[in-house]
């Protein structure tokens, strides 16, 4: 984001374009100085999210799916 040369489009025809690709570096340059706030307000979020944390407790069941060829032989031979 260096203010070199491929940020300038020297062109007398080419004004909207010339105008966007300004508006582009600006853009891009306003959003990198921005990543540092924004990763510390996201960093305290989660901080505060994750600060105390609850158990819960949820009921579960287990199924299991056997072969009839190997629940008769397994269960037959008891």
């Amino acid at each position: 984001l260096s203010e070199s040369d491929r940020w300038y489009q020297p062109s007398l025809f080419d004004l909207d374009e010339r105008d966007q690709l300004h508006a582009d570096h600006q853009a891009l340059i306003a959003r990198l100085d921005a990543i540092p706030e924004q990763r510390e307000r996201e960093i305290a979020a989660l901080r505060t999210r994750y600060a105390d944390p609850t158990a819960r407790w949820f009921p579960a069941a287990v199924t299991f799916l056997v072969p009839a060829s190997i629940a008769h032989t397994t269960l037959g031979s008891r």
